[in-house]
């Protein structure tokens, strides 16, 4: 698999997702991983730029970033793990994904979007909220209300919701279907 995006609504966990799999994985890549941080990247034109800078090469100069980036990918055969956040307004960008994958195979790209980057090569994994109430759980061991009740205590130390309050905690973590940062904003 060279293209995984995950793929699902703002405060899902998308990014911590992908910056943990890329802690996990980068040692299976002889040149690491390296982050792309894209949602201050306001046109497609910029992606190449925006990944090269993460990247740490010099500034293309005078001459086409996007030739510049793809012949440091394809020089020395580089092997690495491109994590490609925010690429949801960066559609139109998609090419240069193409052209990397084409032209530097031992490149992989793990990407997060709001939306799927309709890309041949493109695997998606729909990431959903965290489950509120599933088979054999208890209410205090589903994580969407461990997570809720983490987040309060950091908020306010000392913090243990009575029995009856898991009720409540759960209804919230259902009401925000499960996603980490509503439910951290509504634990706080």
């Amino acid at each position: 698999m060279r293209l995984l995006t995950l793929v699902g609504p703002g405060g899902i966990g998308k990014t911590r997702l992908a910056l943990q799999a890329a802690a996990q994985e980068a040692f299976a890549f002889r040149d690491g991983a390296c982050f792309v941080p894209l949602a201050a990247v306001r046109s497609p034109d910029l992606v190449a730029e925006a990944i090269a800078h993460a990247l740490s090469l010099p500034p293309a100069g005078a001459g086409d970033p996007r030739a510049s980036l793809l012949n440091y990918l394809r020089a020395g055969e580089r092997d690495l793990l491109l994590v490609l956040d925010n690429l949801e307004h960066l559609l139109d960008s998609a090419d240069l994904l193409v052209a990397i994958l084409d032209q530097a195979p031992g490149v992989t790209v793990l990407a997060t979007s709001r939306e799927r980057l309709n890309l041949r090569v493109e695997q998606v994994l729909a990431i959903h909220g965290l489950p509120v109430e599933g088979s054999g759980l208890r209410l205090e061991d589903a994580p969407a209300v461990r997570l809720f009740v983490q987040s309060a205590q950091r908020a306010s130390a000392g913090f243990e919701p009575a029995p009856e309050d898991l009720t409540c905690v759960a209804r919230v973590c259902q009401l925000v279907e499960g996603m980490p940062l509503a439910i951290e904003l509504a634990a706080a």
